[in-house]
């Protein structure tokens, strides 16, 4: 019997094909949790497709960021805890940033971790994209006022200026003698985006956390992925890593989460 599963044309016995697929995926889950540790614009929207669309896996990404990330922030990491009791994989916030990938490690022990990367300038272009009206609304102190945040009022304003502090003050004294700068949106952008030291900054955050990861991890291949999504053809690498059969043929779907708030 054939078992082979291909990605087409919706239809009902494909959708039930793809819910015993799921069901019998369980059967080989020999492992914790699952946790997308790569920085946001990693392709981080795209990997929680797949292990939620196609895998099966329990997930809720906002759920999970609105329970956990303000306050492991704070140094309280019970209610993430809770929260993942509930889940199988987690990914972006609040583990896409900082050293949250050793506490998930010590808090769930027996899990995979995936590290998503990228082409540092590529990423740092997609990352300016989707955060640079955050970082302007930062530099004018009015993100706390704004209504349209993800999540919750000030939530971008709390995580950005909490890791990305060094980077931030890096803006806010490159236009400490240039506040007219606030005053005009399109100014203010120019001035960030052509602020080479900022975006040196970015870039070099960005790799030394990956190196850190890297060299965690490096004794741990049953543990850890580190992959570039760009660059694969299909799910064949993460159905290996994660101990799944690969009878499921799907290439690697793109999904931007430019229109996500955080």
């Amino acid at each position: 019997m054939d078992f082979s599963l291909k990605i087409k044309s919706s239809d009902s016995s494909f959708e039930n094909e793809m819910k015993i697929y799921k069901v019998m995926l369980q059967s080989y889950k020999n492992w914790n949790k699952c946790f997308g540790i790569g920085c946001n614009k990693t392709g981080t929207s795209s990997l929680n497709y797949i292990m939620k669309s196609m895998y099966g896996l329990r997930s809720c990404q906002s759920d999970i960021e609105a329970k956990s990330t303000f306050q492991l922030i704070k140094g309280n990491y019970q209610p993430l805890v809770e929260c993942m009791q509930n889940y199988d994989f987690g990914q972006d916030l609040p583990f896409s940033q900082g050293e949250t990938y050793l506490a998930a490690d010590k808090l769930f022990p027996k899990s995979k971790f995936i590290l998503t990367v990228r082409d540092s300038m590529s990423w740092v272009e997609s990352f300016m994209s989707q955060y640079l009206g955050r970082f302007c609304t930062i530099l004018r102190n009015s993100e706390l006022k704004s209504i349209h945040n993800y999540l919750f009022r000030g939530y971008s304003y709390y995580w950005l200026s909490h890791y990305w502090s060094e980077q931030i003050q890096i803006l806010k004294d490159s236009i400490s003698n240039k506040l007219f700068l606030l005053e005009d949106d399109k100014s203010l952008v120019n001035h960030i985006i052509s602020n080479q030291k900022f975006i040196n900054s970015c870039i070099f955050k960005y790799e030394s956390r990956n190196k850190a990861i890297l060299n965690y991890f490096s004794k741990r291949e049953n543990d850890f992925l580190c992959i570039d999504l760009t660059k694969e053809k299909d799910i064949s690498r993460l159905s290996d890593f994660l101990n799944f059969p690969n009878i499921l043929y799907a290439p690697i779907p793109k999904i931007n989460s430019k229109n996500k708030k955080n």
